[in-house]
C-alpha cells in the first residue's frame, strides 16, 4: 500500500542515508507522488528522490548487470538471510519472479558520473562537531523550485559545517523557516547570522527573489564569490590539514552536504557514456554551489572570522573567549 511504501522510503533514508532513492516514475505518478510530497512536508524531511522511467524490455535491462557480477563488483552487504529471496530470484532468472533483479538494474542508471570532490574521505565526517566562539555563516542558494542553506563556521584555517537545509519551493515560501531553524541551531537570532549568496542573486536579472525575500524578513545578505574559484578553494581544503585536523569537517547532521560530497554532486553521465564537464542539474548542485559561493571568499577580507572577538590561552594551550585577552 502507498503508506507502507512511503514509510519504508523514510526508513531506508534514515538507515542508509543514500545519495539517491530511485522510484519508477510510472508508479510514482500513478499513486505515490502526492502523498509522498505531503509526508515530506509533514515531517520536514525531504528525500533524495530520483524518478526513473521503466525500461521497455526488463530482461535485457537486467542483463546489463551481468558484467558487474562477473567482475565481482556487486556486493550483498549483510547476512545472507537478509537477501535470501532476492538471491533466489537471481539464481532462477530469467524464470520466476524478477522484482529484485529489476530493482538492482536501476543502479546502472542511478550511479553518478565523476564526483566533483573526489578527495572527500571518512576523516572529513565528524560525529560531534564542536560549536566555536566565532561567527556563524549561512551559505544560501535558491532556484524557483528549491532553496538550500549550509550553516558553518571558520576558525584557524578550518571550515566547520554544522547543518544544512534543502526545501522544496522558492525563497518566498522557505527562506524564513530555514533562517529561523539555522538561528536555533546556532543559538542566536537570524539577523546575527552572516548570510552569503552567489553573485547571480545580486544582479539586476535575478528572477528567483532571494534578496527581495531576505529584505522582508529582514535578513542582510552579502554577495559571495563565483562558483569556480570557490570550487577550487574547497578542493584545496579537502587535501590539507590544519594542526593535524582536516581543513573541512562536516557534521554527521549535515546529511545533504555529506551525500553531495560522497557523489551526489557529480558531473553528468551523458547517454553516450562520456562524462560531461558540467555538474548534474539536481538538488545537490543547488546546495553545493551555495557553499562554493562562500568558499570563494575565504582568501579575501570578507570572511573576517575573528573580528571583535578576544581570546586568551589556557595552560593546556586551548583558546577561550576573554574580555581581557589579546586578539589572535
Amino acid at each position: 500500500m502507498p503508506d507502507e511504501i512511503i514509510s519504508d522510503l523514510f526508513r531506508v533514508d534514515k538507515q542508509y542515508n543514500p545519495v539517491k532513492i530511485g522510484v519508477e516514475e510510472d508508479g510514482l505518478n500513478e499513486f505515490l507522488l502526492q502523498p509522498l510530497r505531503s509526508e515530506q512536508i509533514k515531517r520536514g524531511h525531504p528525500l533524495p528522490l530520483a524518478p526513473l522511467k521503466a525500461p521497455r524490455g526488463k530482461l535485457d535491462f537486467i542483463k546489463g548487470l551481468q558484467p558487474f557480477f562477473k567482475a565481482g563488483e556487486i556486493e550483498f552487504a549483510g547476512e545472507r538471510a537478509d537477501f535470501e529471496d532476492g538471491i533466489n530470484q537471481f539464481m532462477s532468472y530469467p524464470t520466476g519472479r524478477i522484482d529484485a533483479p529489476n530493482a538492482l538494474a536501476y543502479a546502472l542508471i542511478l550511479r553518478p558520473g565523476s564526483p566533483i570532490y573526489d578527495d572527500f574521505e571518512g576523516e572529513h565526517v565528524i560525529e560531534a562537531l564542536p560549536k566555536l566562539n566565532v561567527p556563524f555563516w549561512l551559505a544560501v542558494n535558491a532556484t524557483q523550485q528549491e532553496t538550500s542553506a549550509v550553516l558553518l563556521q571558520v576558525s584557524e584555517g578550518v571550515v566547520y559545517i554544522h547543518a544544512d537545509w534543502l526545501r522544496e519551493g522558492d525563497p518566498g515560501k522557505t527562506l524564513l523557516h530555514i533562517a529561523q531553524e539555522a538561528a536555533m541551531e546556532a543559538g542566536t537570532e537570524p539577523y546575527r547570522l552572516k548570510v552569503v549568496s552567489g553573485p547571480q542573486h545580486h544582479s539586476g536579472y535575478d528572477n528567483v527573489g532571494l534578496l527581495a525575500t531576505a529584505r522582508r524578513i529582514p535578513l542582510p545578505i552579502r554577495r559571495g564569490g563565483d562558483t569556480l574559484p570557490g570550487r577550487e578553494e574547497a578542493r584545496k581544503l579537502l587535501r590539507v590539514h590544519s594542526k593535524g585536523r582536516p581543513a573541512i569537517q562536516v557534521s554527521s547532521n549535515a546529511t545533504w552536504t555529506l551525500r553531495a560530497f560522497a557523489g551526489g554532486f557529480c558531473r553528468r553521465l551523458n547517454p553516450d557514456g562520456r562524462v560531461s564537464d558540467q555538474p548534474e542539474d539536481n538538488s545537490y548542485r543547488v546546495l553545493m554551489e551555495g557553499l562554493e559561493n562562500f568558499c570563494a571568499l575565504l582568501n579575501t577580507s570578507a570572511v573576517d572570522v575573528d573580528k571583535d572577538i578576544r581570546y586568551s590561552t589556557a595552560t593546556d594551550g586551548r583558546r577561550y573567549v576573554s574580555a581581557m585577552g589579546n586578539r589572535g
